[in-house]
């Protein structure tokens, strides 16, 4: 509620015009092209493996990523891609994107089974952020 004695108040009520039409003025602008290579090489690991988590109970805890290495082929990693696939297809219309996003994502899912793989150490595998957006997955040490 505003208080027509407060100073600021009054200040955004008289200027509300100008605030409104230049609300946006400081967001970003979300990306025309949701499929381009440089959203996919920010965003599309992240996508696959909220996918891939989100699907069931096997993939979600931080432990459990290590899975894939055992798990070829999983329903849920391939309904995810599919899924992915088909919506890259009908927002590029274009089958070349949609082909582009399926090997982005079977190399991404190669990436994630190879690190899988890769024990020594007592290394394990466990989600992160990730730095540079096109880590599927990352290691950590523990021990």
């Amino acid at each position: 509620m505003f208080n027509w004695a407060r100073p600021r108040d009054l200040s955004h009520y008289e200027k509300f015009e100008h605030y409104h039409a230049t609300f946006y003025r400081h967001v970003e602008a979300l990306s025309v092209t949701p499929f381009s290579p440089g959203a996919l090489q920010r965003g599309l690991a992240a996508l696959l493996v909220a996918c891939i988590r989100l699907r069931g109970t096997e993939f979600n805890a931080n432990e459990q990523a290590v899975l894939l290495a055992t798990e070829a082929g999983h329903a849920y990693v391939t309904e995810a891609i599919d899924a992915i696939v088909a919506r890259a297809g009908m927002v590029g219309k274009n089958k070349e994107v949609a082909n582009l996003v399926q090997a982005e994502l079977r190399r991404k899912v190669d990436l994630w089974r190879k690190q899988a793989q890769r024990r020594e150490g007592g290394r394990t595998l466990g989600y992160r952020a990730g730095s540079d957006g096109v880590t599927v997955t990352c290691c950590t040490r523990r021990g």
